[in-house]
């Protein structure tokens, strides 16, 4: 029987999608929308997240790049 390996940025994306999902709460639903955190959340998801899926998508493992690499490209895409 194959051994699977285990998928090690299953976490950060993890995060990422939690963050998607918190910022459509924060943008769309009309307690929160009125709340100053609707802008930190939505500049995050505009500016780092799609970065940081593409970013992984490109360097899925740990050993290419750094965390901190890892944080600057994503910014920068």
């Amino acid at each position: 029987m194959p051994h699977l390996k285990k998928c090690v940025f299953v976490d950060d994306l993890l995060a990422v999608t939690l963050l998607s999902c918190l910022g459509a709460v924060f943008v769309l639903v009309p307690p929160f929308n009125e709340t100053f955190l609707r802008i930190p959340i939505a500049l995050s998801l505009f500016f780092f997240v799609p970065g940081y899926a593409f970013i992984s998508a490109l360097f899925p493992g740990n050993k290419e790049i750094s965390g901190i690499e890892r944080f600057t490209l994503s910014v920068g895409f």
